[in-house]
């Protein structure tokens, strides 16, 4: 993420949440009318977008895809083994979502039966005689990039479940022409981040290289696949984490909270939004549910 930040391709937003309109902490209370700290809710605001309820059942992302699709283009709305709230869109519109689920990393000749059958397939399949058939050369052709891919799949991407529906995600990205396809659409979610305990707090000694590796081969499989120039990735999450610690030594939930976004044409390196500068007790957050409040609305 370092890199990517100091090459203008990431950016961050500082303390987005939230907002239905503008509010104090005098009155943000009787001002906000949605649920601020339930999952259920905030997960519901994320994905629709639409906290005065004014449109349909559709999410933010499957609007977009309808308003490409009234553009012209072939679109496409998928999840990862994810829920379809996000993708789906106007159901006057009737634009389909598929779910897929996240890859398991398949290597060729599993269960091998010599220890250089790779090799073996490689020198059979190499190139043919003067006569041989054009179709014969292009299958041969194929298999061999087929075994090449395959390895380089298995070697870019961690085993992990994150990494897998990013895997998955990135070989959907790479049948788009075969599916005739012009823009996609894929969210993916990837929870286990509430960590009211010492035990959750933790976690985040194995979810965050997880998170990290996942999307480091994501990016290096776009980047080899030369669509990296093509691709945005936005993060989102229901709110915040509170910046002290409960009794049970975890956090609880809060208000804003940070995310990111990637992609070769952004003029990133760059943070949006104003990061808090006093963490103390005696900081502009205290009193805000431990939290701070949203300098950006969702």
């Amino acid at each position: 993420m370092k890199e990517l930040y100091d090459d203008g391709d990431a950016m961050f937003f500082a303390n987005i949440g939230r907002l239905d309109k503008p509010m104090t902490k005098a009155d943000w209370l009787q001002q906000t009318r949605t649920s601020l700290f339930a999952h259920n809710t905030q997960q519901q605001e994320l994905t629709r977008l639409d906290i005065g309820k004014e449109l349909d059942l559709s999410g933010v992302g499957g609007r977009m895809i309808d308003v490409l699709k009234e553009l012209g283009y072939q679109t496409s709305s998928t999840t990862i083994a994810s829920p379809t709230a996000f993708a789906t869109g106007s159901p006057k519109r009737a634009n389909y979502v598929t779910t897929l689920p996240r890859a398991e990393p398949l290597a060729f000749n599993m269960v091998a039966e010599t220890d250089d059958m790779d090799q073996l397939l490689i020198d059979l399949n190499s190139l043919g005689e003067i006569d041989s058939s054009v179709f014969l050369e292009q299958w041969s052709s194929n298999l061999v990039q087929g075994i090449a891919e395959s390895r380089l799949t298995v070697d870019i991407f961690p085993t992990d479940g994150i990494s897998n529906k990013f895997e998955s995600a990135a070989t959907w990205i790479k049948s788009r022409s075969e599916r005739n396809v012009e823009r996609d659409l894929i969210f993916i979610q990837h929870p286990g981040w509430d960590h009211h305990n010492m035990n959750g707090q933790n976690n985040l000694e194995t979810k965050l290289p997880e998170l990290i590796g996942a999307m480091a081969a994501f990016v290096e499989e776009l980047k080899a696949q030369n669509v990296w120039d093509h691709v945005v990735i936005m993060s989102g999450s229901d709110f915040g984490r509170t910046l002290t610690h409960n009794s049970r030594g975890g956090t609880d939930h809060a208000w804003a909270g940070n995310n990111f976004m990637m992609d070769s044409g952004l003029q990133g390196g760059i943070i949006h939004g104003k990061y808090p500068t006093d963490f103390s007790e005696n900081g502009d957050w205290k009193n805000w549910a431990r939290s701070t409040d949203p300098d950006i609305a969702e």
